[in-house]
């Protein structure tokens, strides 16, 4: 059976992001277009969780959703998606783009060599060999010395690792 042009004209896309992300280029978003947590739920066909296990659940499916939309945002039709800290997100204008990408996964990479860099410096040292002790001297060099040529800074000095006693 073939489907006439009004039929097919209804059909929803599956996954629901897909659906959304049709939507949202049929409204023609232009740099600074805020898009709406609440718009983006009823979109993705999800409704407000009522109980813990519910949040965990609309947690889940809402970020799954909005990555996947999130991303064939930028992939396939070049429109960035800022947050802004009122939980709703921005189409970035494009002039800006790198910029919000360098700023934006830049704070990220700090985060993560700081949780590193801490996790190589609270070491029990006296569980370890002198050759262990030296490869963790070793490698907490080396992450304090990439993390300091990502920000642009001077290295900061830590304090040597305790010895063994």
């Amino acid at each position: 059976m073939l489907l006439s042009q009004p039929d097919v004209e209804n059909v929803s896309l599956y996954p629901a992001w897909k659906e959304a992300l049709k939507n949202f280029i049929a409204l023609s978003p232009v740099p600074g277009t805020v898009v709406r947590v609440d718009w983006l739920n009823a979109e993705f066909e999800l409704t407000e969780p009522k109980t813990a296990e519910d949040q965990r659940r609309y947690s889940f499916a809402f970020m799954s959703a909005f990555e996947k939309f999130r991303e064939a945002l930028l992939v396939d039709h070049k429109i960035c998606l800022g947050t802004l800290y009122n939980g709703t997100y921005i189409v970035v204008p494009p002039q800006e783009q790198t910029k919000h990408a360098a700023v934006v996964h830049t704070r990220r990479i700090h985060k993560e060599m700081n949780h590193m860099i801490k996790k190589m410096h609270h070491v029990d040292h006296s569980a370890l060999t002198d050759e262990q002790s030296k490869q963790n001297s070793d490698a907490l060099t080396r992450a304090v010395r990439l993390k300091s040529m990502i920000r642009g800074r001077r290295v900061i000095e830590l304090p040597p690792p305790s010895n063994k006693s």
